[in-house]
This record gives structure tokens, C-alpha cells and sequence, in this order.
């Protein structure tokens, strides 16, 4: 498909890092984006810019998307700066993930991705509640029997913030059979992806 705006062609063809492992390595009918954004713009989490949304629209149009964001106004920004478009197959919902998950009775995803992040005083992290146990048994409910949990991490292997990506990756394998994770090129992000089936990835 061809994209509508030429500076979206332009950071499409120059894409690098976890933003292209998210994209690439999903085939799905359905994909839920879960986010939860900080008090500062630059922060903000999964809709921010837009870019993974944009990405599926431009490579999978036929891939339907819940997005669920916090604050409408990170909404608002991504429509009216960063080409964000709500279509037939793009809705944005305004809830907490975590909730969200909680009160869908209807939709089952074959991809759920998670880039939710806040902060406060002693600096930028991953909201408790979307880290644990429980919030991944809930999201494992919400995916088909082949359905994926992706989460993007900011970390690294062996120094910083290690601590928190070995933490996510034990939690996560307390819920799903498989977990396997993958480090972005060239910035400090390692995406996880955990599998529902006990069928290995090939």
C-alpha cells in the first residue's frame, strides 16, 4: 500500500530498531496496542508519535487495531502533528490497559503490544500494574490459542537496567510457554515476545 504523506514514506523506509521488530515479526488479524503515558509529552508511551500505529496501517492495512491509550490528549497530538488516523479498522480506546483487558468479553488478539511507560520523580518506568503475573494471565485470556504478547523493555543484557529485564522476562515466563527476546540495533530497547502456543517458534 502507499502511504499519503511523503515524510511518512521517508521514516518508513529508514525504519531501525524495535519500532521495525514490532512490525515485522507479527502476522495477525487483529493486534491490540496497550499504552500508558507519563505527564510529559516526550514520554509518552504507546501512541505518542504514532509510528508503530502508522506502520501497520502502511504495511498491513487489512490488520484491524484497538489502541488503547491513557490520555487523550497524547491522542489529540498524534492526530493533529503525526498523521494518526482512527478508521474503520484503527480505534482508538481511552482506558487503562490493565482495565481494559479486564472488561473485554468480546475481542480475542492475535498480537498484543505493550511500550507503556511513566514517570515520576526518580525517573522513567514501567507502570507496576502492567508487569505482573496477573496482568500477563489476563492478557494471555485476551489472545488466541496462537496469539503473541509483545512487549518493548528499555534495558540492556548485562549493565543497565539489566535488573529489569531479567525481571520481566522471569515474570513473563511464569505465564506463557515461550519467551523470546530480541535487542534493537541501535537503541537501548529489547523486545519481548511472549507465545501462547507450547509449540515452539521455528
Amino acid at each position: 500500500s502507499e502511504s499519503s504523506c511523503p515524510e511518512c514514506d521517508d521514516q518508513f523506509s529508514s525504519f531501525s530498531g524495535y519500532p521495525q521488530q514490532f512490525a515485522s515479526s507479527i502476522s495477525a488479524k487483529r493486534v491490540g496496542c496497550m499504552s500508558f503515558s507519563c505527564p510529559c509529552p516526550c514520554h509518552s508511551s504507546w501512541l505518542g508519535g504514532g509510528s508503530m500505529v502508522r506502520a501497520f496501517q502502511h504495511y498491513y492495512p487489512d490488520i484491524h487495531l484497538d489502541t488503547v491509550e491513557l490520555d487523550p490528549k497524547v491522542a489529540q497530538v498524534a492526530k493533529q502533528f503525526f498523521h494518526v488516523k482512527e478508521t474503520a479498522k484503527h480505534k482508538i480506546h481511552f482506558s487503562d490497559g490493565r482495565q481494559f483487558l479486564r472488561l473485554n468479553k468480546t475481542r480475542k488478539y492475535d498480537a498484543i503490544l505493550m511500550d507503556a511507560y511513566t514517570s515520576n520523580q526518580f525517573g522513567t518506568h514501567i507502570p507496576f500494574h502492567l508487569a505482573t503475573k496477573e496482568f500477563f494471565a489476563l492478557a494471555s485470556e485476551d489472545l488466541t490459542k496462537e496469539g503473541v504478547l509483545v512487549f518493548n523493555v528499555i534495558g540492556t543484557y548485562d549493565d543497565w537496567r539489566s535488573d529489569i529485564v531479567g525481571s520481566m522476562y522471569q515474570t513473563l515466563k511464569s505465564v506463557f510457554p515461550h519467551v523470546y527476546h530480541f535487542q534493537a540495533s541501535d537503541t537501548r530497547n529489547i523486545v519481548m515476545l511472549a507465545v501462547k502456543s507450547k509449540e515452539p517458534l521455528t
